[in-house]
């Protein structure tokens, strides 16, 4: 089973961070993919799982 979450990470400049994105196994509580884009996008979000279920 999977879990999911998106965190923003906040950088130098001001109004200005990145969105990162991780798929985490619960039961071997690991990260099973991630991915870091400018902003939440349907298709970024997509493209992670997509990654993560081919890993």
């Amino acid at each position: 089973m999977w879990a999911w979450d998106i965190t923003c990470l906040n950088t130098y400049t001001k109004g200005f961070h990145f969105k990162l994105y991780t798929i985490i196994d619960i039961y071997i509580q690991k990260i099973v993919g991630w991915q870091i884009g400018p902003k939440e996008t349907v298709p970024l979000a997509a493209d992670l799982v997509e990654i993560a279920t081919l890993t």
